[in-house]
């Protein structure tokens, strides 16, 4: 029988995950950080190429009920899986396939807005990457954007000779085990290698200490990160010249806090990039100085440039949202080569704002302590906070109250799911921001029960969680602990529960949950 893997991982399905750079409202609010007009906030077509599970695909078609999402994926189990969910949600917007991306090219689709492809483009060969071009090229509207995300070299470079010894035991020695069992062993064997007194990995202690962190790494995420026959960390320029043949130029970063270079770049980097003309051999730089190992890009075709007074008020015109509760919304931030701490005399009084709910950049810069702010920062600062997922641009009211309901039937089927033990599914569906907002089971369970009309006390939250984690078989974890007794499982459900409650107000803001009558 012929093998239609093509060289695919294929007996461990990939996670259900869901990644907030593929939202359409996002993609347009980075498109404007690089000065470039977007797609319409109207109707939309948009597409996914390799959705994996067709989780964070679904999540984007319920909460933009005003969009026509497409997609495929090679894995007929991952495409029957984002096909049930659909259907459990009653969204009908959503059509998803099993096709490869040339079976799926002659599909009788739409022109797209937005084409995403989350983790492909460097896992499918050069063969797989001409299919992506060519789609691109065939199915994407002028003016239309792509967002794709790759490992990327220099920062890939020490691990892949890690790579191809765990592949070679894989298929070799570990042959015929089943893939778990296959997967331990081969991990378990190059730590051996790593250990060995001399050689790679002491000349290169980095590389050893990837070796290291396998251990610490789902099966799954390896697997599919690993063990694929087609893995090639590409350089930027490589992706680039690529994506010229679709007629589509780099953009700019998905994340809009890399606007703000003096959070993302060390200072002595930042003056020597200014210097390259070439945007090409600039990005190459970049990613040498911080060493780079993963990048999200986006490419449009037919850029249109904003004047930069436009490209102001449009930034400044658009609404954002708290996605974090205001408790956990702190000065330190991460960046790729250190911690950088946000002044708190501009950031404290958003915080405090955005907690009363969405509000745009207008607003904000009327506000006392902000007054004397800079236009132009003030749009800097707003893409800090959605680069460092503080907040998150909003959908147009029209929008919003169209995706209520398509939201609430998603969000339904995904609490369904928790109760009954389904997979984590760790994302509710956002109305306000058409996009996902991070919510574990254990959270999910507290918003069954105060949907429901349950008592919002801490006891109550907490008793109702635990009666579907015991029918389940399942424990409260703590520091890495797993909990046995009934009142340790209580007693932790109960300190979550806690600020939980206190982000109601949040919740509410972001469509997640009905605000009380009068409100």
């Amino acid at each position: 029988m012929a093998d239609w893997s093509q060289g695919y991982v294929t007996d461990i399905h990939y996670s259900h995950g869901f990644y907030r750079e593929t939202t359409p409202a996002l993609i347009r609010f980075a498109l404007l950080m690089a000065g470039i007009a977007p797609p319409s906030e109207d109707r939309f077509a948009y597409c996914e190429l390799g959705f994996g599970q067709g989780f964070g695909a679904n999540l984007l078609a319920a909460s933009n009920p005003g969009g026509d999402f497409w997609g495929t994926d090679f894995l007929p189990a991952h495409a029957a899986n984002a096909q049930q969910l659909a259907t459990q949600a009653g969204l009908t917007n959503a059509h998803w396939f099993d096709d490869g991306f040339d079976e799926f090219a002659r599909r009788d689709l739409p022109q797209f807005d937005f084409i995403v492809l989350h983790g492909v483009y460097s896992w499918v060969g050069a063969a797989g990457r001409a299919s992506i071009v060519a789609f691109l090229r065939q199915h994407l509207k002028v003016g239309g954007a792509v967002y794709l995300s790759y490992n990327t070299l220099p920062g890939w470079a020490p691990a892949m000779p890690t790579r191809a010894l765990l592949t070679q035991f894989a298929r070799g020695q570990g042959a015929g085990l089943p893939v778990q069992r296959r997967l331990e062993a081969a991990i378990a064997f190059a730590q051996k290698v790593a250990e060995l007194p001399t050689g790679y990995f002491k000349v290169n202690p980095s590389a050893a200490d990837e070796v290291k962190k396998l251990e610490q790494q789902e099966l799954r995420y390896i697997a599919h990160e690993y063990m694929n026959a087609h893995w090639e960390p590409l350089f930027f320029a490589d992706v680039a010249r690529d994506l010229a043949d679709a007629k589509l130029e780099f953009a700019g970063p998905a994340d809009p806090a890399q606007h703000e270079q003096s959070l993302f770049l060390p200072n002595e980097a930042a003056a020597l990039i200014d210097t390259i003309a070439d945007p090409v051999l600039a990005q190459t730089v970049r990613d040498f100085a911080i060493n780079q190992r993963f990048r999200r890009d986006l490419f449009i075709r037919g850029a249109r440039r904003l004047a930069p007074l436009q490209q102001l008020n449009l930034l400044l015109r658009t609404p954002v949202a708290l996605v974090r509760p205001r408790a956990q919304c702190t000065l330190e931030v991460a960046t790729p080569v250190s911690k950088a701490t946000l002044p708190e005399d501009v950031y404290l009084p958003i915080f405090d704002r955005l907690a009363e709910g969405p509000c745009t950049g207008e607003e904000l810069l009327t506000l006392p302590a902000l007054k004397e702010l800079p236009p132009a920062r003030m749009a800097r600062t707003m893409a800090v906070l959605v680069g460092a997922s503080f907040a998150a641009p909003c959908l147009p009211p029209a929008a919003r109250a169209g995706a209520r309901e398509s939201a609430r039937r998603m969000n339904a089927a995904i609490i369904a799911q928790t109760r009954e033990g389904g997979p984590d599914l760790d994302f509710l569906a956002s109305p306000v921001i058409g996009s996902g907002v991070t919510h574990t089971r254990t959270n999910r369970l507290f918003l069954d029960w105060v949907q429901g009309g349950g008592e919002p006390s801490v006891q109550a939250c907490a008793r109702h969680a635990w009666s579907f984690l015991q029918r389940l078989g399942t424990r409260v974890k703590k520091e890495g602990k797993t909990l046995q007794s009934p009142e340790d499982n209580l007693r932790e459900l109960e300190a979550v529960a806690g600020p939980w409650l206190k982000s109601l107000p949040e919740l509410r803001h972001l469509g997640l949950i009905d605000a009380p009558p009068g409100q």
